[in-house]
């Protein structure tokens, strides 16, 4: 495996290496042979995306040291967080318009979650509800507590990420999360405020995760939840380039 910080990160561009990673797959056969097919991963540019983002991870994978186990199916679990046997490496994506993040951990599950700027449906009481979660287990959590009015997009963008790497990371999904806080099912529309984030300081000790921001261009927002005793305060983001990824990597099965 690559030596360094875990978990790896990076953020992806995915209208400026689509070309480059479609020409690593005809050259050295990444994908898996149910993934190739036409529409496999859906249609337009979202199916376009998930493609690309599917052969950066097989190639991040390749250049762990893997060998073939990194060119396997995928595998699902009973909530459907995604594997790959053999490879001894927890890997998590997300996706956001033209851009995309993939996070690697030798060290335990990971999640990762990537928003870009949009409008939030999310109303009273569970949007204070989420932000004092959410800031209760953040990395870099905020001084005090935000009142409904001054829970503005990008403060609730940036709350929502945290839970969803945080859900990915434990396998559940985030309305299992919601449920296991407290802020989804009967009675969640009185959970206080602060009950929603004592009950998140309480969970996410007991499981042993950290949450943390992750610093990304204007306009997007991310965060990572791994192991606590792996996770920075404030992980690295590394742009994905060509550089990145192997040549012709010897065990790759090229067409």
């Amino acid at each position: 495996m690559t030596s360094g910080t875990d978990p790896r990160i990076w953020l992806l561009d995915l209208e400026r290496l689509r070309p480059a990673l479609e020409r690593a797959e005809q050259r050295l056969g990444l994908l898996a042979a149910d993934e190739r097919d036409d529409g496999a991963m859906g249609s337009g540019v979202s199916g376009r995306n998930r493609r690309a983002v599917r052969i950066a991870l097989r190639l991040l994978l390749l250049r762990e040291g893997v060998g073939e186990a990194a060119l396997g199916p995928l595998a699902r679990g009973p909530t459907g967080k995604p594997s790959l046997a053999d490879t001894g490496i927890e890997f998590s994506v997300s996706h956001a318009g033209q851009n995309a993040l993939i996070a690697l951990s030798g060290n335990g599950p990971v999640g990762v979650d990537l928003e870009c700027w949009r409008t939030v449906h999310i109303h009273e009481p569970r949007r204070s509800q989420i932000a004092a979660a959410a800031a209760a287990i953040a990395r870099r959590a905020e001084d005090g507590r935000p009142t409904p009015g001054e829970l503005d997009r990008a403060q609730l963008l940036s709350a929502w990420t945290r839970l969803e790497a945080w859900a990915k990371a434990r396998g559940s999904g985030i309305g299992v999360l919601l449920t296991d806080l407290g802020l989804l099912g009967p009675g969640s529309r009185r959970v206080s405020p602060e009950a929603a984030a004592e009950s998140a300081r309480r969970l996410v000790a007991l499981e042993g995760v950290a949450v943390a921001d992750l610093c990304l261009p204007i306009g997007l927002f991310g965060a990572v939840a791994a192991r606590a005793g792996a996770l920075l305060a404030s992980p690295a983001v590394a742009d994905l380039t060509e550089e990145d990824w192997p040549e012709a990597p010897n065990d790759a099965r090229c067409r």
